[in-house]
């Protein structure tokens, strides 16, 4: 028997805003406990903990000039938000006085990676509000991104792999000993050829 699955076009996010901006433009009203690199630096097992428990705790990047939309919040699994509501909004200005809501208030559930799709903006702050008070908020990255979706599929034959993270260290005996850095991850490797900007 064949097992048919519905099929949705590839996506994908090509841009993380926060890392662009980098670490002296992101802030917090408060103070950060552990470093705001944690935020911008793939390793999503750092977490950044703020520093203090009162309500309306935020993460705020500029960016500079007004840049590309935003469209997709991602952070990964192993954050401390569970019980929070959080909320995402941008301005032109630095006190957010007549913010754009990108995402509303929004309740965390568990420690499951965030996945949301945004009200699309450009503006140059962006700030990420967690408005429950009770406990020092923590999150491992926060991707500021962009979704993109091919209008056609890739060639046939594309792979398909199960793959561990890890680093394997042989030794001149044989051995060979290996450090794993999480849980199994599904690899995919796709080709497109003759792609044109009609496409995107």
């Amino acid at each position: 028997d064949s097992l048919l699955m519905a099929w949705r076009n590839i996506q994908f996010s090509h841009l993380h805003a926060a890392r662009d901006a980098g670490s002296a433009a992101i802030s917090t009203g408060t103070s950060f406990e552990t470093s705001k690199d944690f935020l911008i630096d793939d390793r999503g097992g750092s977490l950044c903990r703020l520093g203090a428990t009162s309500a309306d705790q935020y993460i705020q990047v500029d960016r500079g000039a007004a840049g590309e939309q935003i469209d997709q919040l991602y952070i990964p699994a192993g954050h401390v938000l569970s019980g929070c509501t959080i909320r995402l909004e941008a301005s032109a200005d630095a006190g957010m006085g007549t913010p754009t809501t990108m995402l509303a208030a929004t309740a965390i559930s568990g420690t499951a990676a965030i996945s949301y799709a945004l009200t699309p903006s450009g503006l140059r702050y962006v700030r990420l509000t967690m408005e429950t008070a009770g406990t020092k908020w923590q999150l491992g990255e926060l991707v500021l991104s962009r979704q993109r979706t091919l209008t056609r599929g890739p060639d046939e034959g594309w792979i398909d792999a199960h793959v561990f993270p890890a680093q394997i260290f042989p030794k001149r005996t044989g051995a060979r000993p290996a450090a794993e850095f999480g849980a199994m991850q599904r690899q995919f490797q796709f080709e497109f050829r003759r792609l044109s900007g009609s496409d995107l």
